[in-house]
């Protein structure tokens, strides 16, 4: 009866600490604006506007709701405090996101920027902001060790400049498949029962030499505010192993920095702390952080995105090979077992195109083996296309590979 008792009380336990749950879907709005891009000055630049929407339905009897997107009604302007006009004009194939482009490679650095967006009668606007210059970074070193390429940014601000930065860079580098073939297999006979050769004569193989690009995953942020001088003495914002195909051959690192406003610091520092989950219990999450884009209409209306004014100052450097210390995978390459009678079941190994089929090819001669026997390796080995490269070399490459 003790043991009955006791099964009852934990089951009465176990059930009163769990409570239903429901989320409160009435205080998310139904449509909440997002913008993206910085007003720079110089050149041309884009800045988009989409929307944010709950998942789900707000009530049972409610069907799902179908994603808000932004008008392709709506217009975008910014206004400069001279009485120039800059009009953006809307890209084509947007849908969830709408983009606008602007020209302002004549706009003046010594002005006031504001920016408007207007759709459907509801206007969205920023206040007049000062523009923040960037610096030009002064160099990008290269110190390495026995492991890795550290790459590092030195610069040095003037009063005119701002003293908050952000910064990305995006890599080009070339490199090669880890062998090149010597002899290729003569589909002019059966390779199911015979094996033929046939020796390269072109200086390079066409899949050897390879181009890849890739980007920064996020900007870096830094600031001087603290600083008696505007001067970075040396910031490492990438490493690379020295081991990597990156650095094998030629490597172009282009940087490109951008001075920001000091409210726009702060946004994306407490934006890229919570994406990073480096926040704190307590931080704003994403939702509740506003930017500086507020509707005329409702100032209370929840908007996201923060839009600057600035300038842009781009710094490329190339490394060599010098530091790579990359080594061919010799372990890859082996000797296979051809079998030239496909018929007999019991017969070991494979024929010639039946090694191709999965995935195999002829690389170079063994001198070592009785015959000059020929070693095979993954095809992947003798063709850069398929470590994520292409042959799509840059117009100013500075090498000569094609």
């Amino acid at each position: 009866m003790k043991k009955i008792l006791l099964y009852i009380m934990f089951a009465l336990v176990a059930v009163s600490c769990v409570y239903p749950f429901d989320v409160e879907t009435d205080q998310v709005p139904q449509k909440a604006f997002v913008f993206d891009g910085d007003i720079v000055l110089g050149g041309w630049c884009t800045i988009s506007v989409s929307c944010m929407t709950p998942f789900g339905k707000s009530s049972d009897s409610e069907e799902e709701k179908e994603p808000v997107v932004p008008s392709r009604a709506g217009k975008m302007t910014v206004y400069c405090n001279n009485g120039e006009v800059y009009p953006g004009f809307q890209l084509t194939g947007g849908v969830e996101k709408i983009s606008y482009q602007f020209d302002f490679a004549e706009a003046p650095l010594d002005k006031q920027y504001r920016l408007v967006y207007e759709e459907e009668g509801s206007v969205y606007s920023t206040s007049w902001m000062d523009v923040s210059i960037a610096p030009t970074p002064d160099e990008i070193t290269v110190e390495y060790d026995a492991d890795y390429v550290y790459l590092g940014l030195k610069l040095k601000g003037d009063d005119s400049a701002s003293r908050y930065y952000r910064w990305n860079y995006e890599e080009t580098y070339e490199y090669h498949a880890d062998f090149m073939p010597d002899y290729y297999l003569d589909f002019s006979v059966d390779l199911n029962r015979n094996l033929a050769y046939i020796e390269r004569t072109a200086p390079v193989d066409p899949n050897y030499y390879c181009w890849g690009k890739s980007a920064s995953r996020e900007s870096t942020l830094i600031s001087t505010e603290n600083l008696s001088e505007n001067t970075i003495a040396k910031q490492v914002f990438r490493t690379i192993s020295r081991t990597s195909k990156r650095i094998m051959e030629m490597y172009r690192i282009d940087v490109r920095m951008k001075g920001i406003s000091r409210d726009g610091y702060y946004f994306h520092k407490t934006l890229l702390a919570n994406s990073n989950t480096s926040g704190s219990l307590f931080a704003p999450t994403p939702s509740e952080m506003r930017g500086n884009v507020v509707s005329e209409q409702n100032p209370s209306e929840l908007v996201l995105g923060y839009v600057d004014v600035i300038t842009e100052s781009v710094i490329t450097k190339y490394i060599d090979g010098r530091y790579s210390r990359w080594r061919s995978p010799d372990y890859q390459l082996f000797l296979p077992e051809f079998n030239f009678r496909p018929d007999d079941p019991e017969a070991e190994g494979f024929t010639p195109m039946q090694w191709y089929d999965m995935g195999y090819r002829p690389v170079l001669i063994s001198k070592e083996s009785e015959g000059d026997s020929v070693y095979w390796v993954e095809k992947r080995c003798v063709d850069c296309t398929l470590e994520g490269g292409n042959k799509n070399k840059p117009s100013d490459w500075p090498t000569t590979h094609e």
